[in-house]
């Protein structure tokens, strides 16, 4: 059954992918794989409330996951929840995984958005002590520096700006 969950999500076939993985869920619903699996690929299909209900399923089972918590984190944020609710997972990831320079880029840019950019730069930091020319954290901290010294109004606005683009 893997084989074929394996070759239908190498051939795009991800509706395909879901069912034949709730299949091999149904004879064993604990199956971490399985439940990892399905719960990455409904974050990719978009379907952030389905996903964070399975990555939680995972997360009951393996609470320390790194790649899982961060995949609750962008599902989370997907949704368009507050900072609030899906920073603390990026962060436990990072302290498992701790020189994930995307996901602290990641962080990086949630705290500047949030308006803590002296934090913000704190994490753009780690990144450049690790990998010194990093682009994504060299752009970071300038933007948290840029941003700290502008108006609140100005500052806003960048915000928004940058918030609508890809970051990594």
């Amino acid at each position: 059954m893997f084989k074929n969950i394996t070759n239908n999500f190498k051939n795009r076939k991800i509706e395909q992918t879901i069912k034949d993985l709730d299949r091999a869920l149904e004879i064993d619903p604990d199956d971490l794989i399985g439940l990892r699996n399905k719960g990455i690929v409904l974050v990719n299909l978009n379907k952030y409330e389905e996903a964070v209900k399975v990555i939680d399923r995972v997360l009951e089972i393996d609470p320390n996951d790194s790649e899982i918590l961060l995949f609750k984190a962008i599902a989370l944020e997907s949704q368009g929840l507050d900072g609030e609710k899906f920073i603390p997972f990026y962060e436990k990831s990072m302290k498992i995984n701790t020189n994930d320079y995307e996901m602290l880029c990641n962080i990086g840019f949630h705290i500047t958005q949030m308006g803590g950019y002296e934090n913000a730069i704190k994490y753009f930091d780690r990144v450049l002590s690790l990998e010194p020319n990093n682009p994504v954290a060299t752009n970071g901290k300038h933007l948290a520096i840029r941003l700290q010294k502008l108006s609140s109004e100005e500052s806003d606005r960048l915000v928004k700006k940058y918030s609508t683009e890809s970051r990594i």
